[in-house]
């Protein structure tokens, strides 16, 4: 097993991180089934604990929840990455790693979080947040609004999807856009060195 074109990219700029380049923001397109999933393992295992202290990975599903905990476990990815990371799946609870090195929930639960359990967590700790197929995240909407505080404080956030749009064309949160005569598009152009 080796790592696909993306994922070896992924693992150049967490180099590039780690030799002190400024990075905040990495956007990473990926069509579906292309082993996107890796990503946040290859996150995990190259800059943790030097650049952070944990991962947070948040996913649209249950099934991609249980998935993303089960995938840091797996003994291939382990292998491939020489890590021996774990993450826990968990639905806002208090200390969610539990001293595992990422936790993985759902934007459902985020939205759910009255206690502000998470947000408390992202000031205790330095986090890596993952948002995995952030069309679901509608700027302005409920999700977004519960995951603003944790992607304001996160020392590095990482998008990744193969679906950069949403159906009813509405903008995406925390992407840049600009206003063309065919309406609101992506600014790709403004991604470059986020």
């Amino acid at each position: 097993m080796q790592l696909r074109r993306h994922q070896q990219e992924l693992v150049n700029v967490c180099e590039k991180i780690l030799s002190g380049q400024g990075l905040t923001d990495i956007i990473c397109a990926v069509t579906p089934g292309g082993g996107k999933s890796l990503l946040p393992q290859i996150l995990a295992a190259r800059l943790i604990p030097t650049i952070a202290d944990a991962l947070c990975w948040i996913v649209p599903r249950n099934v991609l929840q249980d998935q993303g905990a089960r995938g840091f476990q797996d003994p291939n990815h382990r292998a491939l990455l020489g890590h021996r990371l774990e993450a826990m799946m968990t639905t806002n609870q208090e200390h969610p790693t539990r001293g595992c090195a990422a936790y993985v929930t759902t934007y459902q639960a985020l939205a759910a979080d009255t206690r502000k359990i998470n947000a408390k967590e992202f000031r205790r700790k330095r986090y890596i947040l993952v948002l995995d197929e952030p069309h679901h995240l509608e700027e302005g909407g409920m999700w977004h609004e519960a995951i603003q505080p944790l992607y304001d404080r996160a020392v590095l956030r990482v998008l990744m999807s193969g679906t950069f749009e949403r159906g009813e064309g509405s903008p995406i949160a925390f992407l840049p856009y600009s206003t063309t005569d065919r309406g609101n598009r992506l600014d790709w152009d403004s991604t470059e060195s986020r």
